[in-house]
């Protein structure tokens, strides 16, 4: 589980889960200290494409992860409801599928 430094005084740290990057709901429904930013640097680290959007005024979201070009979120799929579904669907569940190789350890 990942732990970040608050960025307002800097000294007191949260833990916070990956998932919440992908969720629309996630970081307290975007209301406290958003790190979607890190997973996104995390799997562009990795060699992933990635793309973070907002969604309205609630969250900031991965709303798209591609490697070699294939989008490996699976949009297409009818059990998965972006935004709405957990992240470790979207992450096992994919066509080009994260490889466990390349994914951040926390992931």
């Amino acid at each position: 589980m990942p732990v970040s430094k608050c960025i307002n005084c800097h000294y007191h740290t949260f833990s916070w889960i990956w998932e919440e990057a992908f969720d629309k709901f996630g970081f307290h429904d975007g209301g406290e200290q958003i790190e979607t930013y890190e997973v996104a640097k995390a799997l562009t680290g990795a060699g992933y494409e990635v793309k973070v959007d907002g969604w309205g005024m609630h969250n900031i979201l991965v709303v798209s992860i591609k490697k070699d070009g294939q989008e490996l979120i699976p949009y297409n799929d009818p059990n998965i409801k972006f935004g709405y579904t957990d992240g470790l669907a979207c992450r096992d569940r994919g066509s080009g599928r994260l490889s466990a190789a390349s994914r951040p350890v926390w992931w």
